[in-house]
């Protein structure tokens, strides 16, 4: 499995094809202001890795750059690549910040087409305003559902089911934990946010549909209630 470690979801950059819904807070009610990764986090993740191992880490966000501690996170990640706990680790990065000479090497943009040429732009459309069925997790065939996602509130299933399980505050879907393989997750109880997701069939990801689209309204009548001060209290565990 290939985890994505969103140390931070703030960022600098309001890229279409964001599917984090980073810098979206005037349509999601979001707010990332305070969603950095504690280094007590991150001890803990490591510990859970050296427990069940990974194949891939992205050390992502939000842009990873933002993070105070960038530096310290990414020399930890290196350990467990050196120490073969790990296959290799990246640093996905919007690079429009200066990054220190000594993380420049393990820098890539994945926003690029050369680098994701499936790359798809988030209309935050609802599945319905598309033409399309609602998916389930098993039916989903998004090229990385099998990439488990941590940011400051845990660990989720699926980096585009992630976002949504934010906006929708579906926290029950977040564990504290790395499961040893996905059959540790009750992956049925993720039809509960698949079924909201444009990104289930591919024939429904909506390229270059973004700009100018509006919010679905299933999606907008959750960001009121976001606006109104709901949201995820969940927040992974320290060492």
């Amino acid at each position: 499995m290939t985890l994505d470690l969103c140390i931070t979801l703030r960022c600098n950059a309001f890229c279409p094809n964001c599917i984090e819904l980073c810098n979206r807070q005037s349509e999601t009610g979001l707010d990332y202001s305070e969603s950095d990764m504690t280094m007590g986090q991150i001890d803990n993740l490591i510990h859970q890795v050296k427990r069940v191992g990974m194949g891939h880490i992205t050390i992502t966000g939000g842009e990873p750059l933002l993070h105070p501690d960038i530096k310290a996170i990414t020399r930890k990640v290196k350990g467990l690549k050196d120490r073969g706990y790990i296959d290799n680790f990246t640093i996905n990065s919007n690079m429009i910040l200066s990054a220190p000479p000594e993380l420049a090497p393990h820098i890539i943009n994945y926003s690029l087409p050369k680098n994701n040429h499936k790359k798809h732009h988030v209309s935050l459309l609802h599945p319905d305003d598309l033409g399309g069925q609602a998916q389930t997790y098993r039916e989903c065939t998004h090229y990385r559902k099998e990439t488990i996602v941590v940011t400051y509130q845990g660990c989720s299933i699926c980096c585009a089911g992630d976002a949504y399980i934010r906006l929708f505050c579906m926290e029950d879907l977040i564990l504290d934990y790395l499961p040893g393989w996905l059959g540790d997750f009750p992956l049925d109880e993720m039809d509960r946010i698949c079924r909201h997701c444009p990104f289930g069939n591919e024939k429904l990801i909506p390229l270059e549909r973004d700009r100018g689209n509006p919010i679905s309204a299933i999606y907008a009548e959750e960001a009121d209630k976001n606006w109104n001060g709901r949201h995820i209290s969940k927040r992974f565990p320290e060492a």
